[in-house]
């Protein structure tokens, strides 16, 4: 049995051209129809097929070799929901896929699995832009701006690590955002200044 992880299955959807809360609902519907495996049949009807469960008479331009890949199932998929239609899905249509909208991957309680997906910088996650990450207790901010700030936080967490242990936790990451964008607001005065100070 082949399982995709949650973090591979975004990946196939965002390939396939799904964004925002499509993106997120396509890969709740798949952790509802297979519990993202990649080489399973469907138990009432062996026709669905895959980590999608594309059934093979109502799509029979899609192949078995296709259903049970997964980047070709997400794409697919894709066609299929022209990127916004999930009726198709059993687990659309019964809501199923909800409970899967709210499963966490990562250890923060209450945190959608989509507002915290891992970026491989230090222990830093990013959100899927457009999703609602309010029932976080950090927000998680979109890739860019979260992976931006974590190159400037974590190395100034780890050498004033002994002085912010002493500090509460929220306050230490709150402390560290402001210092670092400080220093960006005192660098680009400094650039700025030096350049305008030439003016002739």
């Amino acid at each position: 049995m082949s399982t995709i992880t949650p973090q591979q299955a975004i990946t196939y959807a965002k390939n396939a051209g799904f964004t925002g809360v499509n993106l997120a609902t396509i890969v709740a519907i798949a952790m509802a129809e297979s519990g993202l495996q990649t080489d399973v049949r469907g138990k009432t009807d062996p026709r669905d097929r895959g980590v999608l469960q594309i059934n093979s008479y109502w799509h029979s331009n899609v192949s078995d070799q296709c259903a049970f890949d997964p980047q070709c199932a997400f794409n697919a998929a894709f066609t299929i929901s022209r990127g916004t239609d999930f009726s198709q899905w059993a687990t659309y249509k019964n809501g199923d896929y909800k409970g899967f909208m709210n499963t966490s991957i990562n250890p923060t309680p209450g945190c959608p699995w989509y507002c915290q997906i891992p970026t491989g910088i230090g222990n830093a996650t990013v959100a899927l832009p457009g999703m609602d990450c309010s029932a976080c207790q950090t927000p998680a901010t979109t890739v860019g701006a979260q992976v931006a700030v974590s190159k400037i936080t974590d190395p100034l967490s780890s050498l004033l690590q002994p002085l912010l242990a002493a500090l509460p936790g929220i306050g230490v990451k709150v402390g560290i955002f402001m210092f670092a964008l400080m220093l960006v607001i005192v660098g680009m005065w400094v650039l700025l200044g030096s350049n305008g100070g030439n003016k002739q």
